[in-house]
Formats: structure tokens, sequence, C-alpha cells
């Protein structure tokens, strides 16, 4: 059942069609989590938004297999209960550890991770580097954002140290985000699909 074209301004393309035509046959459609709450998920389908919840016999599957749904993962989702019924296998999971150890999955099947840093006193490089090793690991591209550069004083030396951090295979933009250029500046990373 292939996907409509409201689907691939999500993301959706035909490596996406392959992977739910592997999956045992079911009813539903596909389905991407948008967002994750307590008991429920946030959908979207291509066409609207609306809320699932993870049908009891996916959650045991995916409990034996220590795994767990997250924002970006795509599912199928029966209208029937309004349940997430299957999980398509992710191409990537942006996860950090806990402390206790645990695993917290931030965002799978993503292109691009925009690493946002204010330069308004919160300016920590080693927590940006953190996160920009994360996205590698990944298989993410990350983007750095130094965002408030208005209220630096010494921008071209702050975002020199950040360019020498991360290296040049990691784009870096300083802007302030109330100007009109920072939409552009971004865009390249936010295209449909």
């Amino acid at each position: 059942m292939p996907a409509g074209d409201g689907l691939t301004t999500l993301g959706w393309d035909a490596t996406w069609d392959q992977a739910l035509a592997a999956l045992p046959e079911a009813p539903g459609r596909p389905v991407r989590i948008i967002e994750q709450h307590r008991s429920e998920y946030r959908v979207d389908d291509g066409q609207r938004e609306f809320s699932a919840r993870t049908h009891p016999a996916l959650h045991k599957a995916l409990t034996e297999l220590d795994e767990g749904l997250a924002v970006g993962d795509w599912a199928r989702y029966q209208d029937e209960g309004g349940w997430l019924t299957q999980w398509l296998p992710r191409r990537n999971l942006l996860e950090r550890s806990r402390e206790d150890g645990r695993r917290q999955r931030l965002v799978a099947n993503v292109d691009t991770a925009l690493l946002v840093m204010g330069l308004d006193g919160d300016y920590k490089p080693e927590r940006l580097e953190r996160y920009r090793l994360l996205a590698v690991a990944a298989q993410v591209r990350p983007v750095v954002v130094l965002s408030k550069s208005d209220s630096a004083d010494n921008l071209p030396a702050l975002r020199a140290e950040i360019e020498a951090l991360v290296g040049a295979g990691t784009p870096v933009h300083a802007l302030d985000a109330r100007s009109p250029e920072a939409p552009a500046l971004l865009a390249p990373y936010l295209a449909p699909g």
C-alpha cells in the first residue's frame, strides 16, 4: 500500500514503501510520529494530525526488543481503536544515555540536526560538541546555529572558536532569530521531505 503524496512532505519515499510492504499484511495506513506524550502519540498521515496509542501487541514486541517509539518513527495506524499496530524499522536514531544508564530516544529518521546554542550567557562549547558527536554517531548531519548573535560583543571570535571546535564539515550559522534574514539562513535545512 504505497503512501499518498502528503506523506512525502514528511519524508516518506520508495524505501519506506518497501519497508511497509515487508511487514505482515495488516489493516491501516502509514503515519509519522510527531509528538510523544505519556500514554499516547501525536501522528500525521500527510493529511491531518491526530492522537494514537500503541497497541498492546506492538508495545510487547517493542519491549522484547528493548525498543520504544520515538518522534520521527513511522508506524502503521489502524482507525478502529486508534492504534499504532506496526513499527517500521528506523534508518537512524538520535539518542543519549540518561544518568541511570537507560536510553533516551530523542528523534528518529532525520537527515539533519540543528544544534542551537545561545550566545547570551549559556554558552558552553563542550556541550555543543557532545551533541554534535551524538548526531554524527547516529549518521545525522549536524548544523550549528548560534542564536542571539545580537547579544554577543565578540561574535567573530565566538564563531571562530566554534568553527575550530566542530571542524570544516559542520556548517555554523550565527543569527538573530528576529532578523528577516534568519529564515533564509535555515531554509536549506528545512525543505519538505
